[in-house]
Order: structure tokens, then C-alpha cells, then sequence
């Protein structure tokens, strides 16, 4: 005769049951944190796409665009219609086959480089503002920047003149980053008496090139505002180097090699 227990027959059941039921909880729990992991990839590709589904991008100019407004996809490649440089956080700006992009109207977000090379001209109409932020890297290799609008480096980008031709600015531009300054032998930066660099952060004069003035009236200006710091730490010793452009200065000034 066989004899059962019932108080262990229920003891067995019920830790089943227990098991059972934790088990499906952890699957609920397992479901819905994949759910949310999906969730959050699906809404940080969305962030970082806008509106018209471009993510931040790398533009050409076509310098032979007759609407030559830097305010118009159809100036740049790619051109889906709508966007252009600075519509999108993050997006680059290449200007390298001439023509003239004419900035219309302040760009919504700040670019992250920017290159304006021999040939070619950005001229900044816009009055509201700094027509053009730049968050990363500008290279000034050649081109030229005209006003009568504003420009702005955001610290701590970086703005380079390492030209192989002459660098002509035309516009102010509001530097907070770093300007590295080191045209290649006989060129150099040419500033037009319209111009204006306002520098708060710090001003590197890495070789002899000197920073000329062009056209008629009173030099271009270079101000060293409070918190600005102009170094010339390169060049021959002891060589010198020219600043034509008028220089105030309400910072520190230091030659740490050569002659200012």
C-alpha cells in the first residue's frame, strides 16, 4: 500500500507555482526592458536627424551656382532641397572651387569646420548677430571673408592660416578659440579697413608672415580684448614680424621668439 503525504504534496506545489511565477515575471521584465533599449535607440536616431531626415553633413559649394546664397541647397552638394550648411548641428562646410556664397541670414546652428580656400569668397550680409559660428576648426587657407556681417569661433575651436597663397578678411571676426597663424613663405594675411579681429582667447604667431592692410583709409584693426592673449612663439631669431593693421590691446602680448 502505497501512502502520500499531503502537506509535502502541497509544499512541492506551491514552490512550484512560486518558481512559475517569478519566471514569468522575469520575462515581463526581460520584454519590456528590450522594449524600452529599442525605444531609446529609435528616439536618439530621430535626435539626431532633423526635420527633412538629414543628419549633421559634410557640403560642398558648387561655385558655379547662379543663386550663389550659402541660404540655399541648391548651392551645395548634396542638395536635397532644403537644407544647407548650418541647418543641422555639427554640419561642414568646404569652399575650395570658387564663386561667392553670399550668408543671407544667420545660420540656425553652429558648424563644426569650415574651410574657405584660394578662389573663394564668403560674404556675410547678415546684421543679426554672428553670421557664422564655428565649433570645431576653420581652415583660412587662401579665400576670402567679406562683411559687412560677423563671424564667430567658439572656444575652443580652431582657426588656421597655413596658407600656400594670400589670406584676405574683409569682416570681423570674434575669435574665442585659438587662431594659429603660419602662411607658408611669401604669403600672408591682407586685412581690408573694414575688418575687425576681435580676439578673447589666444592669437599664435607661429613664423615671421606679416599681417598686411589693404585698399584705401585707416588699417583694419586686431583688439586684443581682456582675457585675449597674442603670442608669437615661432619664426627666425631674430627675425621680426610685421602687424600693419592697427593692434589695441587690452590683454597680454608676448614674443616668445623674434621681434612684434
Amino acid at each position: 500500500m502505497t501512502h502520500t503525504t499531503p502537506g509535502r504534496s502541497t509544499s512541492i506545489s506551491s514552490r512550484t507555482r512560486r518558481g512559475a511565477v517569478r519566471a514569468a515575471k522575469h520575462a515581463v521584465l526581460v520584454r519590456t526592458l528590450s522594449i524600452m533599449l529599442g525605444a531609446f535607440v529609435l528616439l536618439a536616431a530621430i535626435l539626431s536627424i532633423d526635420a527633412n531626415g538629414f543628419a549633421a553633413t559634410t557640403y560642398l559649394f558648387n561655385g558655379s551656382s547662379t543663386l550663389a546664397s550659402w541660404n540655399t541647397s541648391a548651392s551645395w552638394t548634396p542638395n536635397n532641397g532644403v537644407d544647407y550648411p548650418g541647418t543641422q548641428p555639427g554640419d561642414t562646410a568646404i569652399l575650395d572651387t570658387g564663386g561667392t556664397a553670399n550668408v543671407n541670414s544667420t545660420l540656425p546652428n553652429p558648424l563644426a569646420n569650415l574651410s574657405v580656400l584660394a578662389g573663394s569668397i564668403i560674404t556675410l550680409n547678415s546684421s543679426s548677430g554672428d553670421a557664422i559660428t564655428v565649433g570645431g576648426t576653420f581652415n583660412f587657407d587662401g579665400g576670402t571673408v567679406n562683411g559687412p556681417g560677423s563671424m564667430a569661433m567658439a572656444a575652443p575651436a580652431f582657426l588656421t592660416f597655413s596658407s600656400s597663397s594670400n589670406t584676405f578678411l574683409g569682416a570681423t571676426i570674434n575669435n574665442a578659440g585659438t587662431i594659429n597663424y603660419q602662411p607658408q613663405p611669401g604669403f600672408s594675411l591682407s586685412m581690408a579697413t573694414s575688418a575687425v579681429l576681435n580676439n578673447s582667447g589666444t592669437f599664435n604667431l607661429l613664423n615671421d608672415a606679416p599681417i598686411g592692410s589693404s585698399g584705401p583709409g585707416a588699417p583694419g584693426v586686431i583688439h586684443n580684448l581682456p582675457g585675449g592673449n597674442i603670442r608669437k612663439t615661432g619664426g627666425s631669431s631674430p627675425g621680426s614680424q610685421t602687424i600693419s593693421p592697427s593692434l589695441t590691446n587690452d590683454g597680454a602680448v608676448n614674443a616668445q621668439a623674434g621681434t612684434l
